[in-house]
């Protein structure tokens, strides 16, 4: 198994099980954020997110996906924090930004944040 589907399959399963802990009708709200713009939302990691979340969820229906994007610009990060935490989503992913996941953390304790999106050897961390 690579090291990228791995990542993926366990940001997804942790996500979704989050999600799945309460009721079955409920319509469940994800937040995800990227720290580019708004087109990476269709390239992995995010695409193999949003396939992985297809097993149990349909936008829409049960789950309301918000995305934000940072555009690349850390000066954006406190707004978009706060944006995203006044939006009250169930499970937050971020992409693997230190700074922005800070920041995140700094808005709000009680939603569960997920970020766990790209690979630390290439990102030698």
């Amino acid at each position: 198994m690579r090291r990228r589907d791995f990542l993926a399959g366990l940001l997804a399963t942790t996500g979704a099980g989050a999600l799945r802990a309460a009721e079955p009708n409920k319509v469940y709200r994800l937040a995800v954020c990227s720290q580019f713009g708004m087109e990476s939302f269709s390239t992995p990691p995010w695409a193999w997110l949003f396939e992985r979340l297809q097993m149990g969820f349909v936008e829409g229906k049960n789950l309301i996906i918000d995305r934000y994007a940072t555009e690349g610009r850390p000066d954006r990060y406190a707004e978009v924090a706060r944006n995203i935490v006044q939006a009250t989503p169930d499970v937050i992913a971020l992409g693997f930004d230190h700074q922005l996941i800070l920041q995140v953390a700094k808005e709000t304790t009680t939603i569960p944040i997920v970020a766990t999106f790209g690979d630390p050897v290439v990102l030698e961390l």
